[in-house]
């Protein structure tokens, strides 16, 4: 039979115990709401001394959460602004060259293909549309180095207005093939190639400055009325961008282990190099800043809203950040 006196007696002195503890771990001073406090903590101590237990002697099966996808790319839900004509972009987005690599960007999705020699009858061929969707920005997730790291980045392309009068359009590295790697952005020809004037062409990434960010129409105008895309048109957002010249094949020493990259010169047809690209080639933003050789002199007017339009030469800042610092170079 239990000793009902044994068993109510070992709760008394469990109670005697508690209290004993509680009052040394006290100042003496309102001595019973401080009590409560104390034990109440310990309790919670106590659980969660049990909550360890649990899960270490858990197998890896029933601990294990499933990794949390990031969404690639996000852009507003709406763009800022609508139906924007393409001229009026070419004048606010300073790119004068806009339309003709949009029509070269289609011309690959055409079943005859017209090669480089035929740019003029490229020019002469009309869109099936003058307006497009624009954005102001886009925020997306680089390729994570370290597990425990979430990496995120921003690029802007922001045209010309009261308040930006000389817009801002970021600079960023693509991949321009799709051997392209998330680290290391050395390419794997000499600088003193010839022009490359198609984006199948260079190697794996480059070095451009965004100038548009944008969505086609919903529609299509043709002689016989509204039409839908065509299916093998990209359906997401696409950016426009126009190239530096490409990389060296190691980062020089005297240059800070720093690669200097310049504005390339424009083709024989009097325009920039550029391209119209998925917003997911872009692998990250990157920053670049003047290169001053020969002792020239910075120029009075020269400011962080036009040093990317007045220099003709840059560094690219692998020290910006390590991210930066493990993927550039």
């Amino acid at each position: 039979m239990c000793d009902r006196s044994r068993v109510s007696g070992y709760f008394f002195w469990a109670r005697v115990d508690f209290t004993k503890l509680g009052w040394r771990a006290l100042n003496q001073r309102d001595e019973f709401p401080q009590m409560i406090c104390w034990l109440s903590r310990r309790e919670k101590i106590a659980i969660f001394e049990m909550h360890q237990k649990s899960a270490h002697s858990a197998t890896p099966s029933t601990t294990t959460l499933p990794p949390k996808k990031t969404p690639a790319i996000s852009i507003a839900k709406h763009p800022k602004y609508p139906g924007r004509d393409i001229a009026t972009i070419q004048d606010k987005h300073n790119a004068p060259d806009f339309e003709f690599y949009l029509k070269q960007f289609f011309n690959n999705f055409t079943e005859t293909l017209l090669g480089p020699r035929q740019t003029d009858c490229l020019n002469r061929t009309p869109l099936s549309f003058q307006k497009v969707d624009v954005y102001d920005m886009f925020c997306f997730h680089p390729e994570e180095l370290q597990d425990e790291e979430d990496e995120k980045d921003l690029v802007k392309a922001i045209g010309k207005s009261a308040k930006f009068p000389h817009g801002r359009f970021d600079t960023v590295v693509v991949y321009v093939r799709d051997d392209g790697e998330s680290t290391g952005v050395a390419d794997c020809v000499p600088v003193d190639v010839p022009e490359l004037t198609s984006m199948l062409q260079c190697p794996g990434t480059r070095v451009g400055r965004v100038k548009v960010i944008f969505s086609l129409p919903k529609k299509l105008d043709t002689r016989f009325g509204p039409r839908d895309l065509p299916s093998t048109w990209p359906q997401g957002p696409l950016a426009y961008v126009e190239w530096y010249t490409l990389l060296a094949q190691v980062a020089e020493e005297r240059n800070g282990i720093m690669y200097r990259i310049k504005i390339p010169p424009q083709n024989q047809q009097k325009r920039r190099l550029g391209a119209v690209i998925p917003l997911g080639n872009i692998c990250q933003s990157c920053m670049l800043f003047p290169a001053y050789h020969g002792g020239r002199e910075v120029l009075s007017d020269w400011n962080h809203e036009n040093v990317l339009d007045k220099a003709t030469s840059f560094y690219l800042n692998n020290w910006l950040s390590k991210y930066s610092y493990q993927t550039l170079y």
